[in-house]
């Protein structure tokens, strides 16, 4: 079924223009993330559709971006079998009933991070925690950039991951990673990996302590350098070849 003919069927919705291909890639939100999800689109040469729940929520940023997107307002009337892939923008709580039901299908719900790894090519350095992400990774930035390491910071840090510019293999991205992100990214391979504290937090999207906590050290699961708070708990999952480097507020252990 063309793109036209399955907005127009399924969702009530005329496209702006007619791409002659099937539409892909649902992304849920309107905001930062999704705008820069459809200026990822468009230099893929795809297209989407864009929804989001608030009745009032302003389209011209994604028309800009990406001028074939559709765009509706509200969830409840979407089909989620029509498409390959859901892109969720981090406000959008997982336990959204359209994105249960689109896990229950099948349909990977991925982050704008999971996107980014796709075609990075340059190391990543990411960091998350509760607190601090944002000095860290603007420090590290800086440290690179007076090394004269070619180095470039986003993620949930502005700007996006996506609007990054393109670094090769001697640059550096430096990756401010919040839990919403980590939760939906599985693809992230990280040189250098470091969870600076964890505290609650954002226990209305994550339900509980314990799987906010979870979603947190996934920054782990594929790195070569695992860098760990020594005044919290050892991360459960990290890793096992990589390695561990740690660090403390403290008393360091051999000083």
């Amino acid at each position: 079924m063309s793109n036209a003919n399955l907005l127009r069927m399924t969702y009530g919705v005329e496209p702006r223009s007619v791409a002659g291909e099937r539409v892909r890639t649902l992304v849920l939100g309107l905001g930062d993330t999704a705008q820069s999800v459809a200026r990822w689109l468009s230099r893929q040469g795809e297209t989407a559709l864009f929804v989001d729940a608030r009745p009032d929520a302003d389209t011209q940023a994604i028309h800009a971006a990406l001028p074939d997107a559709c765009v509706m307002h509200g969830f409840e009337n979407v089909d989620i079998s029509a498409f390959d892939q859901i892109i969720a923008s981090p406000g959008i709580p997982d336990n959204t009933p359209l994105l249960e039901t689109a896990r229950a299908a099948g349909v990977p719900v991925l982050s704008d991070i999971a996107l980014f790894c796709r075609e990075a090519v340059a190391p990543i350095v990411c960091v998350t925690g509760t607190n601090g992400k944002s000095t860290v990774v603007s420090l590290l930035r800086e440290m690179c950039r007076h090394a004269g390491v070619d180095a470039a910071a986003g993620g949930s840090l502005a700007p996006p991951a996506l609007d990054l510019p393109v670094l090769g293999s001697d640059g550096v991205y430096m990756l401010e990673l919040s839990s919403f992100q980590l939760q939906r990214t599985d693809n992230l391979v990280a040189h250098c990996a470091c969870m600076l504290n964890i505290s609650p937090d954002h226990l209305d999207w994550h339900g509980t302590f314990a799987h906010y906590k979870q979603a947190k050290e996934r920054i782990y699961r594929h790195t070569a350098y695992a860098v760990v708070n020594a005044d919290e708990a050892l991360p459960e999952h990290i890793d096992p070849d990589a390695q561990v480097l740690r660090f403390t507020l403290g008393v360091p252990q051999h000083a």
